[in-house]
């Protein structure tokens, strides 16, 4: 009766093992299987991002080539401005400009531009010179050929 009961006791402990071994090989193909398609999108998420840095190398190499070809273009401009300010003085450059101030040069407005004071050379007092009333109606020009005729 001993003899039954260990080998009845240890049938038990044989089928639990061998349920327990079949769960856990189970589990294991499970877990290959889950494995298997986290590396295939993986690897498909590689593949991707090879591509991405690809497209951008050859991005970087176009826009490079871009570069170059425009400072190509634009390495004579330079000479090209500087023989246009030579030729015409009086077109100056904004750097021209500033280089002439910065050293103390001021700007002078022609006299055709400066609106003429009529007390002055016309022997007008002040006061006959502005008043408005007979002035309003004549054309600053007219008033200034006027006042330099009298």
């Amino acid at each position: 009766m001993f003899l039954e009961a260990a080998v009845i006791v240890l049938a038990l402990l044989w089928a639990g093992t061998l349920a327990f071994v079949l769960r856990y090989v189970r589990q294991q193909r499970e877990l290959a299987l889950q494995q298997a398609e986290r590396d295939a999108v993986r690897d498909r998420r590689i593949l991707e991002l090879v591509k991405r840095v690809d497209h951008y190398q050859q991005s970087a190499v176009r826009v490079g080539d871009e570069v170059h070809e425009l400072r190509a273009i634009l390495a004579p401009l330079p000479d090209r401005l500087v023989q246009l300010e030579q030729r015409d003085p009086s077109n100056l450059s904004f750097a021209q400009a500033a280089k002439l101030v910065g050293m103390g040069a001021t700007v002078a407005t022609p006299l055709y531009l400066t609106p003429p004071d009529p007390t002055v050379g016309a022997g007008l007092p002040a006061m006959t010179a502005y008043q408005p009333t007979p002035l309003y109606l004549t054309p600053p020009i007219q008033l200034w050929e006027l006042a330099c005729l009298r």
